[in-house]
């Protein structure tokens, strides 16, 4: 089983931590790296780590993380591709858990699961580690595409000014008749806004991504459901065994900002024709 892993990065510290992660997975005897795409944008004179395996893209002019996936594949000759954002750690495992599902060959997609590092003690820390528990929960059940994902190479071309590419990826995928799957071990570790304007602004612009692909492509993903969202609170509730008042206080204020960031997304992308497929630098 050979594959290959586009990494689109911008500005990002880790990068070559990264990459050394990358190439020291624990793979099985049948799995077998080709490259490592770096699609790296705003780093100057930066020293990328160096290896064979892996392939540098500099792009002089910003176009987007869509653009970056999309001058990627077109070099691509693997039958996988890993799509991994510039901005999580894998463990060492991560490559060997999203893979194993493709030997299966009704599998078309398998997505991994985030675990943010934020101090849940503090509010904003609890609002992304309550966010990604709820996808997490909603993924046992209908899988939804996150920080990193694997899938077959169905296309070489995505369109460039895409915000949320990864469901991008899910729609074909599934267009092309394959499964889309969990792989709940395959984690990988990041970081979310440490302040709950930068957190709005991140949830604003993941629910235009999803308006935009409902939109464009009559395809929504699974946590488009506010029936799914809700089971999943119930579940978090049972799960959590919730006594805490200030938890109970926390999860209702989630819920509020959750709320107002979709609608304001929605008002943002159906009457203000707002399309960020450019990220705004998290400077927390």
């Amino acid at each position: 089983m050979e594959f290959s892993i586009i990494v689109p990065a911008y500005r990002e510290g880790n990068i070559n931590k990264i990459l050394g992660l990358l190439l020291k997975q624990n793979l099985s005897p049948d799995m077998k790296l080709n490259k490592i795409f770096l699609v790296a944008t705003g780093y100057g004179k930066f020293s990328f780590l160096k290896n064979k395996k892996v392939v540098v893209i500099k792009e002089k002019i910003r176009g987007g993380k869509a653009a970056a996936i999309g001058n990627a594949l077109k070099r691509v000759d693997s039958d996988i591709v890993i799509l991994q954002s510039g901005d999580v750690i894998p463990s060492k495992n991560t490559v060997k858990e999203l893979l194993t599902p493709f030997r299966n060959s009704s599998i078309g997609m398998a997505t991994g699961r985030p675990i943010p590092l934020n101090d849940k003690k503090k509010f904003t820390g609890f609002l992304i580690h309550f966010v990604w528990l709820l996808h997490h929960l909603i993924s046992l059940k209908n899988p939804k595409a996150g920080e990193i994902l694997a899938f077959r190479r169905l296309t070489k071309k995505i369109p460039k000014k895409l915000v949320a590419d990864e469901s991008y990826l899910e729609f074909i995928v599934s267009k092309m008749g394959y499964k889309i799957v969990y792989a709940p071990k395959a984690i990988v570790f990041n970081r979310g806004p440490e302040s709950i304007l930068y957190f709005l602004k991140q949830r604003i612009r993941v629910y235009i991504g999803h308006l935009h692909i409902k939109k464009q492509f009559n395809y929504s993903v699974s946590t488009m459901s506010s029936l799914k969202i809700f089971k999943a609170v119930i579940e978090y509730f049972e799960i959590k065994s919730i006594r805490d008042l200030k938890e109970i206080y926390w999860v209702f204020l989630a819920i509020i900002l959750e709320t107002s960031a979709r609608l304001i997304a929605y008002v943002q992308f159906y009457f203000l024709n707002k399309l960020p497929y450019k990220w705004e630098k998290i400077k927390t």
